[in-house]
């Protein structure tokens, strides 16, 4: 609906890890000087973010061919296809 058939597709988000500890360092590390309440979205939508392996299925289940699912840093994942 949205991208003509064989058309170029860039979708990049956030990844969820696999523990709160782990989203928690991500956190500290990439939003050391931002508050607290920034702090806690910054958390709460790695929490809530995709698997590589979710983003997959749903890809698939959309029937879209030729799209590369990847992580592409320690807190994304880059799902793209360039066009025909």
């Amino acid at each position: 609906r949205v991208v003509r058939p064989g058309g170029a597709i860039l979708v990049r988000d956030l990844i969820r890890p696999e523990a709160e500890a782990d989203a928690w360092a991500i956190v500290e590390r990439v939003a050391a000087g931002d508050g607290a309440r920034q702090k806690q979205l910054f958390f709460d939508s790695l929490c809530a973010a995709l698997r590589v392996d979710e983003v997959r299925a749903m890809v698939d289940a959309c029937g879209l061919e030729g799209v590369r699912v990847a992580r592409t840093s320690d807190r994304h994942w880059t799902a793209e296809r360039s066009a025909s």
